[in-house]
């Protein structure tokens, strides 16, 4: 895996012959003009809904319902059903990697995940199959084909998967514990090992990726949510290394389909290195930062998404709509720009909240 070439963003983007009914996210990706903000919220199918805890019941546990695809693209358009978004995205997980991998991922209530074949030495990550995993990934690739035909034409799919050093992170310390303290530390003790790791990620995440994009997305979302851990050094390393490796296949695949790289903890000190790596298009952040800042230093280079805290929702429906317009003042909603959350929806959302958010978009002059 080589990070010396730039990889360039300047091909354009979404140019399949699929025609969409509703281009909106496409469009704010490639930063042309949009008649308002383009909109779709992280883990906008999930836990808040009433209809999923419906289909959960249903299942013996999480993962028996990622594999099969009747269930997963039912959960994908539930959300479409209740709220005007501009998007769809697969319903999986960003752990679907390690756990075809064989490392016994399980999913423990109030705790999150948990894997219990952890790396706790390099040999450990030699042993790992990564032969196999491709093949046990086959059911994502049929849930997205579902999910696609499922959409027609009518809105974009979005397909993602976790960043190489967040998977790491949950391979080597098990489970987000001291927010990842024993990766830190076998990273610093095994340099080499850890490097190695993280390029055996990048070329697998990156087949998982072209895969979901052959099979019906249009948008890849890269979701990096330990980055911000990382000091500057190892950030490029671990973090961006793997991002430019990503981008260089998929142009090697002849694949337009652009990616939307979410940096949980990102940093001032990162925008420069995520502008020069001109490897993603559009940049997704949480709530610790400084949105307008941020989008008057990016929306020339990059498309910027976010950034509500979803804990504002659990306010309720008059503080969400307050602290929506505030956000959207911050920048030029018809430029660039994608609403969404800085994280997920809290299985404790009121739904009247969701309402709220959602028509603070529509209706923001």
């Amino acid at each position: 895996m080589s990070s010396q070439t730039p990889c360039s963003g300047s091909q354009p983007l979404g140019t399949k012959t699929r025609t969409l009914k509703n281009d909106r996210l496409l469009r704010a990706l490639r930063r042309e003009p949009t008649d308002r903000a383009a909109l779709w919220l992280m883990r906008q199918a999930g836990r808040y809904l009433p209809e999923y805890k419906e289909v959960r019941a249903h299942h013996p546990n999480f993962m028996s319902m990622c594999r099969c695809k009747e269930t997963t693209t039912e959960l994908a358009l539930q959300p479409l059903r209740r709220f005007s978004l501009d998007a769809a995205i697969l319903f999986s997980d960003i752990l679907t990697i390690p756990d075809a991998l064989d490392m016994d991922l399980t999913f423990i209530p109030n705790l999150g995940p948990k894997i219990s074949k952890s790396i706790t030495q390099p040999q450990d990550i030699s042993n790992l199959p990564f032969h196999e995993a491709p093949e046990k990934l086959t059911y994502v690739y049929e849930a997205v084909k579902d999910l696609r035909s499922a959409l027609g034409n009518r809105l974009p799919l979005i397909g993602f998967s976790g960043s190489p050093w967040s998977l790491a992170c949950y391979m080597i310390s098990g489970r987000n514990h001291n927010h990842f303290q024993l990766t830190k530390q076998f990273a610093y003790q095994h340099p080499v090992a850890t490097s190695d790791l993280i390029e055996k990620l990048a070329i697998l995440t990156t087949s998982y990726l072209i895969e979901q994009a052959k099979s019906g997305a249009d948008i890849l979302f890269l979701i990096d949510t330990w980055g911000g851990i990382l000091p500057s050094s190892q950030y490029q390393h671990y973090v961006l290394k793997p991002l430019t490796y990503i981008q260089q296949q998929l142009k090697k695949e002849n694949l337009d389909t652009p990616i939307l790289f979410y940096s949980k903890g990102f940093r001032q000190h990162h925008q420069q290195i995520l502008v020069d790596s001109n490897c993603h298009h559009g940049l997704a952040l949480d709530w610790t930062v400084d949105l307008g800042k941020t989008y008057q230093a990016l929306h020339n280079s990059l498309a910027i998404q976010g950034n509500l805290d979803p804990c504002i929702l659990l306010a309720g429906p008059l503080a969400t709509q307050q602290h929506t317009s505030r956000m959207l003042d911050a920048v030029n909603p018809q430029s660039g720009y994608i609403a969404s959350l800085g994280h997920g929806i809290l299985p404790e959302t009121p739904i009247e909240s969701v309402h709220a958010f959602i028509d603070s978009v529509h209706n923001h002059q």
